[in-house]
């Protein structure tokens, strides 16, 4: 019965059938011989599954439940398409649950394809979730690849809607010394035409929360800020009134 269920969810993705519940539930309450039995049923449409609402469920239980030698085909066929995958609002689930359960060389191919499409991910509306889980729990060398991505384009993407989440992130979990590197490009002097990091990220929607982030960095850090509003306060020195930094005194808090 159990298998007939999976073997109807893999032939009718097109149409999304409402099984995705049963399934993965059923998946929890048998052998498995029976698990390895049921998962092979999805192997021809993987990847459709994969990007399916329900049906992306199923393969993560898969993944969590099914010994690795036994569900070789989904590293197989995800390979060379971990970035798209990562991208797709369903999909994204899938990889994370690759990064945590699969094989330590499953891993490292899926990050290797990762790194090098990490700057579009950063941006993107579910790409980002995926590196936020990279930053989080994935080895120092690989957070450091990113955390660098991120210190070369700071302000800008502290900016953004999706990459501030990634920035806040390397904040909240890198080391002392990423943490320093990250407000050194908040710290640095203005450019020639006046523009100040600190200040833009200050008024700026989404950046006004990466500022936030540095707070348990230490007293250091929030002295550098109060120079830098105190900067801003002063026309002779900023060219703006005393009131141009105040839109988010509160938010920063």
């Amino acid at each position: 019965m159990l298998a007939e269920l999976f073997r109807r969810f893999a032939s009718q993705t097109r149409t999304r059938i409402l099984l995705a519940d049963v399934n993965w539930q059923a998946l929890e309450h048998v052998l498995v011989e029976q698990q390895v039995e049921l998962a092979r049923e999805l192997e021809p449409e993987i990847l459709k599954v994969a990007k399916d609402q329900n049906g992306n469920h199923v393969v993560q239980k898969v993944i969590e439940l099914v010994p690795r030698q036994q569900v070789g085909f989904i590293m197989d066929a995800f390979r060379g398409h971990a970035s798209s995958l990562a991208a797709h609002n369903y999909a994204c689930r899938v990889i994370q649950r690759l990064l945590e359960y699969g094989s330590d060389r499953d891993k490292a191919d899926l990050l290797a394809e990762l790194h090098k499409s990490a700057h579009q991910l950063f941006s993107d509306q579910y790409g980002n979730y995926v590196v936020q889980h990279i930053i989080e729990n994935s080895s120092v060398e690989d957070r450091a690849k990113i955390i660098r991505l991120v210190s070369a384009d700071f302000v800008s993407l502290s900016t953004h809607k999706y990459a501030s989440n990634v920035v806040e992130k390397c904040i909240e979990r890198g080391s002392r010394d990423d943490r320093n590197e990250l407000a050194r490009q908040l710290m640095a002097p203005a450019d020639a035409n006046g523009n100040n990091a600190m200040i833009s990220l200050m008024k700026d929607q989404y950046g006004n929360y990466v500022i936030r982030g540095f707070a348990p960095v230490g007293q250091a850090m929030w002295l550098g800020l109060t120079c830098a509003r105190r900067e801003n306060a002063h026309p002779s020195r900023g060219g703006r009134s005393r009131d141009a930094g105040r839109g988010n005194e509160s938010a920063i808090r």
